[in-house]
């Protein structure tokens, strides 16, 4: 690991060589003899040299020992700095890219999750719908997230969720894959229905990416919950791995919306993706422009 030393390092580094070389020096030219004779050849131990030989011992431990916790403590800093400062950055470019991006009205893609989970209902007389209107979608791959996806499609079709895609006709293989898949793991006992339908007036969007999801729940009477229950979202652009949906609060709009896709739903034929597939399972083979976009990924 690469790290600058500290003034207070050198210094103490600088002190142990020092006094290293000086019992070096003093024990090779005989200055540190501790054990010596007299005049009348008897043995005597020289205190003052013996007194120099612990002081520069001492010297020597504390000067290592402080060298060595320094050295430790610096390091220990700066990788508590660089993870601080990390945290930050991280923190402020999600703050940035949402006050750029995006309106106070919108809600990070990870929790998506829990609104898609909320919408399936156990009453037989409700049949709540999830709409999506994307130029691209995970759910028929095999990478975690497109397993989480059709998890989470496969529970909500076994709670009265209707499903309705609508995607370019360039989708098509990605669309009858994902039917395949959701066929073969789908109970036997499924209340739910999951329709799509092949629309290039979505080439008319403007962006290299888009998905716009509708969260729609009924009540007993059978019409949606025009109120907060019923949740709008859209994404245009995804400029990183934090990216937000815009939340539809405009009263005007959402009920535009609402009569929209009512009135779209009686006039095209969409296709039944449980009954009308064989299943065989269709190639799929993405081009290469559809690799090189970013996956809409809705997490279970």
């Amino acid at each position: 690991m690469k790290h600058k030393l500290s003034k207070n390092i050198i210094i103490t580094l600088f002190v142990l060589i020092v006094d290293l070389i000086g019992f070096g020096f003093s024990y090779s030219s005989g200055y540190f003899i501790i054990l010596k004779q007299d005049t009348q050849a008897n043995y005597y131990i020289d205190n003052t040299i013996l007194g120099l030989f612990i002081a520069l011992t001492i010297i020597a431990v504390l000067s290592l020992y402080h060298t060595l916790h320094n050295l430790t403590t610096d390091i220990q800093m700066d990788q508590a700095s660089k993870k601080v400062e990390t945290s930050i950055n991280e923190q402020l470019g999600r703050v940035e890219a949402h006050l750029i991006n995006y309106g106070e009205q919108s809600i990070e893609y990870k929790y998506l999750s829990s609104i898609e989970n909320d919408i399936g209902v156990n009453n037989n007389l409700i049949n709540n719908e999830i709409w999506v209107i994307t130029n691209d979608f995970e759910e028929q791959n095999d990478t975690p997230d497109g397993i989480k996806c059709r998890n989470a499609i496969l529970s909500n079709l076994n709670s009265n969720v209707f499903y309705y895609y609508i995607v370019p006709q360039t989708k098509r293989e990605d669309m009858e894959h994902l039917c395949f898949k959701i066929k073969g793991t789908l109970s036997s006992n499924y209340t739910g229905k999951f329709y799509y339908i092949f629309d290039d007036a979505l080439d008319f969007i403007p962006a290299e990416y888009f998905d716009i999801v509708l969260y729609l729940k009924k009540g007993k009477n059978g019409k949606f919950i025009e109120k907060s229950d019923s949740i709008m979202c859209y994404c245009f652009s995804k400029k990183s791995d934090k990216y937000f949906y815009t939340m539809v609060e405009n009263e005007n709009i959402r009920n535009q919306m609402f009569e929209y896709i009512k009135k779209y739903q009686t006039s095209h034929n969409f296709i039944n993706g449980l009954e009308a597939q064989n299943r065989q399972q269709p190639k799929c083979t993405p081009t290469k422009q559809a690799r090189k976009k970013t996956k809409r990924k809705r997490n279970s």
